[in-house]
């Protein structure tokens, strides 16, 4: 962690060593201190400020609200992911998992439809049917985006 901090504050508009200790800083929050949510946090709406037309910080930053029961917000955060790039399978898979939180049949309807049309493919129909098949609760979100990738 402390060589990615070292290197932002070199340079500090680096988007790659932003998402990079975003990213850490979430795996080490699921893994050993929950506290650490609020740092990541930071990081990544910073990088999203200084990055509004990239869309990984968005959806990063949309799993730690998963994880601490802010679905709305994860929403949209995935909508705007998906605004910017609509290719990008982790963007639908997590815009999937944040509105089955949410329970509204008719948009994880249209979220799986949207999926299915961007990646039309057997591999995306398996994540979908993982998913949807799974159990799912604030308590296990944390590893079930582990085991995604999220």
């Amino acid at each position: 962690r402390s060589a990615l901090i070292d290197t932002l504050n070199r340079v500090p508009h680096n988007l790659s060593v932003q998402l990079a200790l975003g990213e850490l800083l979430q795996l080490e929050a699921r893994l050993f201190d929950a506290t650490v949510f609020s740092f990541a946090q930071e990081t990544l709406l910073q990088t999203i400020e200084q990055y509004p037309r990239h869309q990984k910080p968005k959806w990063a930053l949309a799993s730690i609200y998963l994880e601490q029961g802010r679905v709305e917000e994860a929403i949209v955060l995935t909508q705007e992911a998906l605004a910017l790039d609509p290719r990008v399978q982790k963007a639908h898979e997590l815009h999937i998992i944040a509105i089955r939180f949410l329970g509204d049949e008719e948009l994880l309807r249209q979220a799986v439809e949207a999926a299915l049309l961007a990646h039309p493919t057997q591999v995306m129909e398996q994540q979908i049917n993982r998913i949807l098949s799974s159990e799912m609760t604030y308590e296990t979100v944390s590893d079930f985006l582990h085991q995604f990738h999220l």
